[in-house]
């Protein structure tokens, strides 16, 4: 197991080079000039001062040039400098990066916990009324268009309820919701906790819905797969109850498909939501890395890409390692 592991994370290293330099030469061959968003916001920019700016930010270097000299910085921990927020991209990457896990984690909690047991109880009762209706409301959650829900859920809770019910009291009567800029240590655990719940049940939901649809599905799927083997049915000839025989041994090999669908989605967590983060305005890395291409903003954009790309490198080797864990016949050499 650990030959394994060294083997596949040292064959990390040449597939991250040629995918962070694929993604800088996408990134830097879009069409447009990087600087036109700074020459916008001050027309009175010389053409002596924009060559000094493409000078200062390596622009007037070839790509390879740039790419290399972009990759010793990164090396050392330097990704650069955000040209749009005027800060290290790192650093910004990282602020939004929680605002990201906050949303997404939770949305990935959500899901996880309906969608197997939902999963598997619609297995387990198959051709049923609750078959057909966990199957009936799976299939309108998995293709119900994310922007449309968002959008809907933001009508009936902020706009058609408040009207018919009277507008919703604000958590915090006195100073209203907590800024987003605040921490825990400035107004206290409880009301923060408070502020973020009343933020992120909508968003949460919305982005849950979409997951919770297809891991029920893919659950289902992998279950009645699992419940027509053999040694399912010597295990109830043997007398076992049917708690025993589906928790004990059916859902553990169902299981194993759905530790390769869940541990590739974890790298989504981190990438956000583009969609979204933009109807609920949340600020996260979906958005962020949005804002970062339509703006050129290369250093953002490439340590969002290239993080992400190693996220789903290592997930994908966390999934082959959970193999060994739920099923003993697998081995890695």
């Amino acid at each position: 197991m650990i030959a394994y592991t060294l083997r596949r994370l040292l064959q990390m290293i040449p597939l991250l080079f040629f995918v962070s330099l694929a993604i800088y030469t996408l990134v830097a061959l879009q069409p447009g000039d990087p600087l036109e968003g700074l020459i916008f916001q001050n027309p009175h920019l010389t053409q002596e001062d924009i060559a000094k700016l493409k000078a200062a930010y390596g622009l007037d270097q070839p790509i390879h040039i740039r790419y290399f000299k972009w990759l010793g910085r990164a090396l050392q921990g330097d990704l650069g400098l955000s040209r749009t927020y005027a800060q290290p991209a790192a650093q910004f990457i990282y602020g939004r990066m929680q605002n990201t896990l906050l949303l997404t984690g939770l949305s990935f909690l959500l899901a996880l916990a309906v969608a197997i047991p939902v999963g598997v109880f619609s297995a387990v009762r198959q051709y049923s009324i609750a078959d057909y209706v966990v199957t009936f409301f799976s299939f309108v959650g998995y293709s119900t268009p994310v922007f449309w829900l968002g959008i809907m859920l933001m009508l009936l809770f902020a706009v058609w309820l408040p009207e018919r019910l009277g507008r919703f009291e604000p958590i915090f009567p006195a100073g209203g919701f907590v800024s987003p800029g605040m921490s825990p240590d400035t107004v206290g655990w409880w009301a923060y906790l408070k502020d973020r719940a009343w933020y992120l049940v909508l968003p949460v939901f919305t982005l849950s819905v979409l997951s919770m649809a297809g891991w029920t599905r893919f659950t289902r799927s992998s279950m009645l797969e699992v419940l027509q083997q053999d040694y399912i049915r010597t295990a109830r000839s043997k007398g076992l109850t049917e708690r025993v025989v589906i928790y004990k041994h059916a859902l553990r090999n169902a299981l194993i498909p759905i530790v390769t669908l869940v541990g590739l989605a974890i790298p989504g967590l981190f990438s956000g939501a583009v969609i979204t983060e933009t109807i609920f305005s949340w600020p996260g890395m979906g958005r962020a890395l949005f804002d970062s291409l339509l703006e050129k903003d290369y250093n953002v954009a490439m340590a969002a890409l290239v993080f992400l790309a190693f996220l789903t490198a290592l997930f994908n080797l966390l999934a082959d390692l959970a193999y060994a864990v739920v099923d003993p016949r697998i081995r890695y050499n």
